[in-house]
């Protein structure tokens, strides 16, 4: 379903001492993953905005 329920799942079948090993990396890669994330989202609204912008000068009177 999501990527980030994986996390849980997989520390479920670790010993509590596999656990404290990996536990620091996971919770890295989580937080890393969660700044692309918005990084990307953001990325995606400036990439959408300046597309509008460029169809607005290029028909500047849509057929509606």
């Amino acid at each position: 379903m999501f990527p980030s329920a994986g996390v849980p799942a997989g520390l479920a079948f670790l010993t509590p001492d596999q656990q404290q090993i990996v536990i620091g990396p996971i919770v890295g890669l989580c937080v890393g993953g969660l700044f692309a994330f918005l990084i990307t989202l953001r990325t995606f609204y400036a990439l959408e905005s300046d597309l509008n912008a460029l169809d607005r000068v290029l028909d500047p009177h849509p057929h509606t």
